[in-house]
């Protein structure tokens, strides 16, 4: 399959293209640069009817979160709780917004997209402590949200997912298991070495040096990388995930990295979904303004997560 023309013509990517290095940058600049490139590749996404900013009380802090609403005379069918990703050194709110408004309006649910703490200057495992607190907060103010308890999925793309993982798993084990778990082109850990993450090492957009360079970040003075908070495909608690969504891109270094945790999960019982989007390169949940397959595999993903709402538990 060939890569998506629309995103080899706006974006300059493909075989034997190179950007700049990442290392080459500031993390401000970096973060602005994330945020910037956000609102020019989605310039105008769905509307939804109301935005609310709220704020999550956690040990560390007071972290803010947005709330979207495609509906708000009527209770939303559900509540989809985002984590983003940006290799757990970049990404916010603003920079979001678009994918946020996409999956709201595809799948009609409440979305929530919540921050936590960024690498550098809060390692590992801040960032995970954060996503953990914050969905067991979600999960106790639920009614605050117009649903039930049973009613609540997490998902989280790239850095996003694999927090987003751990913090269901760790929610299973607490005996608040939540309702399903969406992974978009998920990273499984720092030691991975896959053969998409050679063929693709540069020019699609996510480079496997940037990933080493956001591991070296976020996981600065931390020896034991087997640790399955940051490895998954180490973790014995797997069998304890909810009904799970897993999407990859098939021009995405990570492409291995999620065929692999797919196998284990199926392995370990848990009910997979599995997309591929073989025209795909890392990150199309924040390239729908730009790529019609991109839109698509958007409107894959929150048929995806309809489903996984609806179905019978």
């Amino acid at each position: 399959m060939a890569l998506d023309p629309e995103l080899e013509a706006t974006l300059g990517v493909g075989a034997g293209k190179h950007a700049p290095s990442i290392r080459d940058f500031s993390i401000e600049q970096l973060r602005r640069f994330s945020d910037e490139q956000a609102l020019l590749t989605d310039p105008q996404p769905p509307q939804v009817e109301r935005i609310r900013l709220l704020c999550i009380p956690l040990s560390s802090g007071s972290y803010d979160a947005r709330l979207y609403e495609l509906d708000a005379r009527h209770e939303p069918s559900g509540l989809l709780v985002w984590v983003h990703g940006g290799g757990f050194v970049v990404g916010s709110l603003d920079g979001y917004d678009a994918a946020y408004r996409r999956l709201c309006a595809g799948t009609g649910m409440a979305v929530l997209g919540i921050t936590y703490s960024l690498a550098p200057e809060h390692p590992f495992p801040a960032g995970f402590d954060d996503v953990v607190e914050s969905i067991a907060w979600v999960q106790e103010h639920a009614d605050q949200f117009g649903v039930s308890t049973n009613d609540i999925i997490i998902g989280g793309d790239s850095a996003g997912a694999l927090l987003a993982l751990e913090a269901a798993l760790m929610r299973a084990k607490a005996q608040r298991p939540l309702r399903g778990l969406v992974l978009a082109y998920p990273t499984a850990g720092p030691e991975i070495k896959t053969a998409s993450m050679h063929d693709m090492a540069d020019g699609y957009l996510l480079s496997a040096d940037a990933m080493n360079f956001c591991y070296e970040l976020y996981l600065a003075g931390v020896d034991n990388h087997a640790d399955p908070r940051i490895s998954p495909l180490l973790s014995l608690d797997l069998p304890q995930a909810p009904p799970t969504i897993l999407s990859v891109a098939g021009f995405d270094p990570l492409h291995d990295e999620g065929l692999a945790l797919c196998g284990l999960l199926e392995g370990a019982g848990v009910a997979v979904t599995f997309l591929s989007e073989p025209e795909m390169i890392h990150g199309y949940l924040t390239l729908g303004g730009i790529s019609q397959g991109a839109r698509l595999a958007i409107d894959r993903l929150c048929q995806g997560i309809t489903a996984l709402l609806a179905a019978e538990i």
